[in-house]
């Protein structure tokens, strides 16, 4: 299996994982986080064995197809802040140590500005318009998402799969796709932090 289907078969336990209806400590939701961050972390793992990123690498640099690796430590770090067990207090602690990271990558690439981080970060918990602005810019990225991902599910119908990777305006839709997932999920671990 290819990088970007492990991707993709554990971003799906991931989001099956946010719209479950179990309690969360539920014995059948835990096991579904454990066999999802392991996933994750061998993905992690396999990722950075493929030489995928490099250090001094810019935004620009990135293939439109590796920018979702770019998020698996924030879902690492959200994963582990779900975990339910006596070692609670070091999960979140492991948590917190990955949405750094996952926010530090962001920063390195200059996908978020010093300044944007900050403003983002002073504002977390100050004020109620702050909250209010933050989720309406939160339902905006969610519904551009959903638009971006039925154009680009138009486009897969009509194209066989491996000419998208040819076709610029597959290439251009998936990439504000990325960017937008990257930005919804800088978003979320900034109030996780």
């Amino acid at each position: 299996m290819s990088l970007g289907q492990e991707f993709t078969k554990w971003k799906q336990a991931y989001t099956n994982i946010e719209h479950s209806d179990l309690g969360s400590a539920d014995k059948a939701l835990q096991e579904q986080i454990s066999q999802a961050l392991e996933g994750f972390r061998d993905l992690e793992q396999a990722v950075a064995t493929a030489g995928v990123f490099s250090k001094n690498e810019e935004l620009d640099d990135v293939h439109t197809t590796d920018l979702k690796f770019l998020l698996i430590p924030y879902y690492i770090g959200d994963l582990l802040s779900k975990v339910v067990d006596t070692n609670h207090l070091g999960h979140l602690k492991e948590s917190k140590l990955y949405l750094d990271e996952f926010l530090n990558k962001l920063q390195a690439l200059e996908i978020i500005k010093q300044q944007e981080f900050d403003r983002l970060t002073e504002t977390k918990a100050i004020d109620r318009q702050a909250r209010i602005d933050r989720h309406r810019k939160e339902r905006e990225v969610s519904s551009r998402l959903a638009d971006l991902a039925q154009q680009m599910k138009k486009l897969t119908k009509n194209t066989k799969a491996e000419e998208l990777e040819d076709n610029s305006e597959y290439v251009e839709l998936e990439r504000e796709y990325q960017l937008l997932s990257i930005e919804q999920a800088l978003r979320k671990a900034v109030d996780k932090l």
